[in-house]
């Protein structure tokens, strides 16, 4: 083993972990879940859900959301509690930047889709729940499905 080549090696080490290190913050960025924004100033969601559906028979419902730039889409998320189906869709925020650094520019729709079934007969009801912006104002939005046997 060549003694020289192993002695450079080693006064290199700290002045790598210093140029691969020394710029970033070890502890961010992060991404942060939040709900999804389902609306933007007066722009309104724009949901897909059925008029009417068969008792346990599963239905697809579809909101899109807004992303782009620091905001990836996250998970779509469905509880049904009787005659009402909430669905929650959800963002990912990159959060803690560091300075210097920015995000571009983009607007993005995202589908968040989601399959569930109602279990009881009548007007049912799909929530779905998020954020309008600017504010990040809570926003739901109803839609009524009548369920037959």
């Amino acid at each position: 083993m060549n003694l020289a080549l192993f002695a450079g090696a080693r006064r290199l080490a700290p002045l790598l972990v210093l140029t691969l290190f020394g710029c970033t913050d070890i502890s961010g960025p992060h991404r942060v879940r939040q709900p999804a924004v389902l609306a933007f100033g007066e722009d309104t969601a724009q949901l897909v859900v059925p008029t009417t559906a068969r008792v346990d028979e599963p239905i697809t419902v579809v909101a899109m959301s807004l992303s782009g730039g620091c905001t990836g889409k996250g998970e779509t998320e469905v509880v049904v509690t009787g005659s009402v189906a909430e669905v929650r869709p959800y963002r990912y925020d990159l959060v803690d930047l560091p300075p210097n650094w920015a995000c571009i520019m983009n607007l993005r729709m995202d589908r968040n889709v989601v399959v569930f079934s109602f279990s009881t007969q009548g007007s049912d009801t799909v929530r779905v729940i998020g954020v309008r912006q600017p504010g990040e104002a809570p926003y739901t939005v109803e839609r009524l499905v009548t369920v037959n046997p």
